[in-house]
């Protein structure tokens, strides 16, 4: 064979093993950095997902917080009601029987009911709110406290009904009212106890 054939013909293959070599190389390199690039996904998709349930635990906790608030205010404003309205019974009371002792009466027991009503009607929509993140039985609960308080505001009607009977007439409602803030003082520390468990849960998860 000619020499010059002989030496195209080496040439031929070297520039042919560079040229696999560089395509092999190039599907290396290639496969290297999709493997990369699905790494750095997955890690940008799990840190999403972290900052996500941490956002949702954030939002759990205060809008649990925030509805403890709430319905322990309106406990406590009914309880005011409560006690001023069965003073003044004990003060016609006391009053009719000449005695000089009767329990002090507030300045502003007028406004104590309407402040009574707007926490109680400031409850109504707290139950919807804690059931869009996800708790259905937590939401339920509030909802029976929610309605517990409304009736024990509701009973305060049946005491200006019973007024014109006499101060023994009123006693039977306040004793009413009486037991269902006792339900409600209950179910309040009851559903803090399970909104508590539930959070822990969700940081274990």
């Amino acid at each position: 064979m000619d020499q010059g054939i002989s030496a195209l013909i080496v040439a031929g293959i070297g520039i042919g093993g560079v040229v696999i070599t560089s395509w092999v190389g190039y599907r290396g390199a290639r496969h290297a950095a999709s493997a990369q690039v699905d790494a750095a996904l997955q890690g940008v998709q799990a840190q999403a997902r972290v900052e996500l349930e941490a956002s949702r635990r954030q939002a759990r906790s205060e809008a649990y917080a925030g509805f403890l608030g709430e319905i322990d205010a309106a406990r406590m404003a009914i309880d005011r009601a409560h006690q001023v309205g069965y003073n003044a019974v004990i003060a016609i009371q006391v009053e009719r029987h000449g005695y000089d002792i009767a329990p002090p009466l507030p300045s502003d027991a007028g406004s104590i009911r309407s402040t009574m009503e707007e926490r109680v009607e400031a409850l109504w929509l707290r139950p919807s709110v804690l059931r869009m993140l996800g708790d259905a039985q937590l939401a339920d609960d509030a909802e029976a406290l929610v309605r517990l308080a409304r009736e024990a505001v509701d009973q305060f009607v049946f005491v200006d009904l019973a007024e014109a009977d006499g101060p023994r007439s009123m006693e039977p409602v306040y004793e009413r009212i009486r037991t269902k803030l006792d339900s409600l003082s209950v179910g309040i520390r009851s559903w803090a106890e399970s909104a508590v468990s539930s959070l822990e849960r969700s940081w274990q998860e």
